[in-house]
């Protein structure tokens, strides 16, 4: 049965969809409009705080001056305390900003906040390229941290979203690096992991890789020579070095590299007691005959994962090499504790590997993250 529809009645739908039409188009107008207003706004707002922290980044009574202005500012004045209650901070946790390994250690976190605002910014490929050669150029400083520096790098295990001159500047707000982007500015296997490797692989630049994984095996190694422990320079070669060894001849491999086949082969040759030299013969034979063997990262951190993994324990109570905690970094506040900041949370345990996995790297016990600082009040009374 037909039915019958008049031409007023069809006209006038069409001019209710033309006009919904319109005025859609209008308010997509307005919202990419106000899509550039915040733009300008969050870019301008990350500019005008670079320049100082920059200066900042270069001169370690610089760095801690504007750590302690910006305490004051966020810690004490934005919650209306007291200027006494700012004056018994900075003559109790805050007097530890004093030590060369503690300031060092902001220095080392601002410069990392510099490159994480430029993240937020670099959309083409030769922005990212110029990016990775500065963090690579960072990492460089971070391995060469002495041991003061270790002593004191809470810093370098928190966020560098999570301070108070994130906070002072905003930055907290606008800065918003890529999916993927470590925050935490001590953390050199996560940086390599989540941002460094995964770029290159994904070029399948055989001759970038190769640089890349030349400067992280040079930065691991002087991180052992600074700890100077037998227990771990046997462990890093025993046990850690070979699986990086592996995991950088399978990223050339898969990039095309003439020769890594041969490489990954020599590894199990040369570590044939290593306890992944199993799982790698699977591996390497996987490769050769074109038979899938996932897309995991080749050298994520697990440490725990395996029996076989797990770093070294951390210092005793009461060992002079244990980090002590720095003022102004804490984990979350209990009821009563002193004004302070929440460290970046720890990265999610990588799942341990399924047959045909990628293999895993044992973590780099000098850049996993250290045991959490007493309470900031038991700080103030040593």
């Amino acid at each position: 049965m037909g039915v019958l529809v008049s031409g007023g009645l069809v006209s006038g739908l069409l001019r209710a969809q033309n006009g919904a039409g319109a005025e859609a188009g209008k308010l997509l107008e307005q919202l990419k409009s106000l899509e550039e207003t915040v733009t300008k706004a969050r870019t301008g707002n990350n500019l005008a705080a670079v320049d100082e922290i920059r200066e900042a980044a270069g001169a370690e009574a610089k760095a801690v001056a504007l750590w302690i202005e910006s305490v004051r500012e966020t810690e004490f004045r934005d919650k209306d305390k007291k200027e006494s209650d700012f004056r018994a901070w900075r003559e109790g946790p805050g007097r530890r900003l004093s030590d060369p390994g503690a300031a060092r250690a902001l220095c080392l976190h601002l410069q990392y906040l510099l490159l994480s605002i430029r993240a937020t910014t670099a959309k083409t490929d030769e922005a990212r390229a110029e990016l990775l050669s500065s963090l690579l150029s960072y990492l460089d400083d971070l391995s060469r941290a002495d041991k003061d520096v270790l002593k004191n790098r809470q810093a370098l295990d928190t966020s560098v979203l999570a301070t108070p001159i994130a906070r002072r500047f905003k930055l907290d707000i606008t800065v918003r690096p890529p999916e993927g982007w470590s925050l935490n500015p001590g953390n050199l296997e996560t940086i390599y992991e989540t941002t460094i490797l995964p770029y290159l692989r994904e070029k399948k630049d055989a001759a970038r890789l190769q640089l890349a994984w030349t400067r992280r095996l040079q930065q691991e190694a002087t991180i052992i020579q600074t700890q100077d422990s037998e227990f771990l320079t046997k462990n890093y070669q025993d046990i850690v070095l070979p699986t990086l060894e592996w995991a950088q001849a399978r990223d050339l491999h898969l990039a095309g590299a003439s020769g890594s086949a041969a490489k990954m082969l020599q590894i199990i040759q040369e570590n044939q007691g290593h306890k992944n030299a199993p799982q790698w013969i699977s591996e390497l034979r996987a490769l050769l005959t074109g038979v899938a063997i996932g897309n995991g990262s080749p050298a994520a951190g697990a440490a725990g994962s395996d029996g076989g993994t797990t770093p070294p324990e951390a210092p005793e109570e009461g060992d002079s090499t244990k980090p002590a905690p720095a003022p102004g970094l804490k984990p979350a506040p209990k009821p009563g504790a002193a004004p302070g900041l929440k460290p970046v949370p720890e990265p999610a345990p990588v799942a341990k590997p399924t047959q045909g996995g990628r293999p895993i790297v044992p973590a780099n016990p000098l850049v996993k993250k250290p045991a959490g600082p007493s309470n900031p009040t038991t700080n103030q009374s040593r």
